[in-house]
């Protein structure tokens, strides 16, 4: 509804312009024309409100105060399992960050992460998607955006790792992520026809100027050329023909696979058309082995679970079908993952 539609209305009534028909007597014609008027200004005044509401998150003013950490122009950590959310608290407060809950908007709830570091102070901005999948984590990506014009935005969370390929609460951050999503039928057999995608090269190369990543005093394990595989839903099978299929693109080099990277990287493929510039790219700690051994040595498993604080009430080691080691392993991948991207972030500048 526009303000020129209120306007002509509002002539309308003023100027006695009502016209008399057999059908409408003019008192019902100006009651009618009277009713729609007050529809239309409520209306109009809702969408000014929302408007303000939105100006003041995106520009950092809440209730009359302006915020001087706004997330307009800022650097995003987004996940997409609620699962997640816990674990990467928890790790931003073992490095120690200060943690808000903000609003991003309307049904939209943010967290301010600030980080006191030795070469300063940054303000990192974490977002949840809706659900797990690409369709969700793009949608909160558009939202990202076009709302705020971030400076970058990093997926962390946790992601499966291939047996033999990469070890248990090791970090990823691949230099190519791998369509798996993308698969046919052929001569009675499955057709996998994955397509790459890339983060941004910024990523890379602050990732690789950097000596070490430490957690709680303990080298974090990046895997920093290496590629990850997207897949449509859960794969509790890495054996399985079909998995096989999909991650035959580069069985050398893919080591992972998780269910969003490819948002990020068609994302930071298409920007590219409207010449924007925002720094995308995955992080994702190992957390399972899709159902599979990890295939490590008894003295890695050994380490893995001492890092998890495991003891034997929590029953066997087995992440398969012991759920108090898997959310053990889930929740450390993550805090791991959340680190790496942070250093990763507060060296970005745009």
């Amino acid at each position: 509804m526009s303000r020129r539609d209120i306007e002509f209305l509002e002539a309308t009534l003023q100027r006695d312009l009502i016209p008399a028909t057999d059908e409408v007597s003019k008192a019902d014609f100006q009651r009618l024309l009277k009713q729609d008027l007050v529809r239309k200004k409520n209306l109009d005044d809702n969408q000014r409100t929302d408007a303000e509401e939105e100006h003041k998150v995106t520009s950092g003013e809440t209730n009359g105060v302006h915020n001087s950490a706004s997330p307009r122009g800022s650097r995003f950590i987004v996940l997409s399992a609620a699962q997640e959310l816990r674990p990467v608290l928890h790790a931003a407060s073992s490095i120690g960050m200060s943690h808000h809950e903000t609003p991003l908007g309307k049904n939209l709830i943010g967290h301010r992460l600030t980080w006191n570091h030795e070469a300063g102070s940054t303000d990192l901005w974490l977002a949840v998607a809706m659900r797990q999948g690409v369709d969700a984590l793009t949608a909160l990506l558009t939202i990202l955006s076009e709302r705020f014009d971030p400076i970058s935005v990093i997926l962390t969370g946790m992601m499966g790792g291939i047996p033999s390929k990469i070890k248990f609460l090791d970090v990823v951050v691949p230099t190519v992520m791998f369509d798996g999503r993308i698969v046919g039928t052929k001569n009675k057999r499955i057709l996998a026809e994955p397509e790459p995608a890339t983060p941004h090269p910024a990523i890379h190369s602050i990732l690789n100027n950097i000596p070490a990543v430490e957690i709680e005093g303990t080298e974090v394990n990046v895997k920093k050329n290496k590629k990850s595989l997207t897949v449509a839903a859960k794969h509790d099978d890495i054996s399985h023909y079909l998995f096989r299929s999909i991650s035959g693109a580069d069985p050398e080099n893919i080591v992972a696979f998780e269910m969003e990277a490819q948002a990020i990287g068609y994302k930071n493929y298409f920007q590219q058309l409207d010449g924007d510039n925002v720094i995308y790219g995955m992080v994702k700690g190992v957390a399972d082995f899709g159902g599979m051994d990890s295939e490590q040595p008894e003295t890695e498993i050994e380490q893995v679970k001492n890092v998890i604080n495991y003891s034997l009430d929590d029953g066997e080691f087995d992440p398969i079908r012991n759920p108090v080691v898997k959310q053990k392993l889930q929740f450390e991948a993550t805090k791991r993952a959340l680190v790496v991207a942070a250093e990763i972030s507060r060296r970005i500048e745009r």
